[in-house]
């Protein structure tokens, strides 16, 4: 069995992530086509506490991303709300400004 091979087998019969079984294979000698035995017997030093930290670790990472994904999309609300705000008010502004011109007998327009 190659590694390409070994990498299907945890990751389609057993469930495991392609990164850990790629981890979890490292150091295993493929050149003398090892027995999926040989390959279980290498990979089960993987299968306790390493594993377990590398889960956690990818745990914490995706927590820690969806933490910025929604501080970064509350922010787009909050400036978008400002933008509003502020061409609503230069609006305003504008109409206010030509009004005052008009009235002093200026035909051009603000803006």
């Amino acid at each position: 069995m190659n590694k390409q091979q070994a990498i299907v087998l945890l990751v389609e019969q057993d469930g495991w992530k392609k990164a850990d079984a790629t981890k979890a294979l490292e150091g295993l000698d493929f050149s003398n086509d090892p027995s999926e035995s040989t390959i279980r017997r290498h990979i089960s030093s993987f299968c306790g506490p390493e594993l377990h930290k590398r889960q956690r670790d990818r745990a914490t990472l995706k927590g820690s991303l969806t933490k910025k994904d929604r501080e970064m999309e509350r922010k787009d609300k909050k400036y978008a709300a400002q933008i509003d705000e502020y061409t609503a008010d230069l609006k305003e502004e504008r109409s206010y400004w030509q009004k005052i011109l008009e009235s002093l007998g200026f035909d051009r327009k603000v803006g």
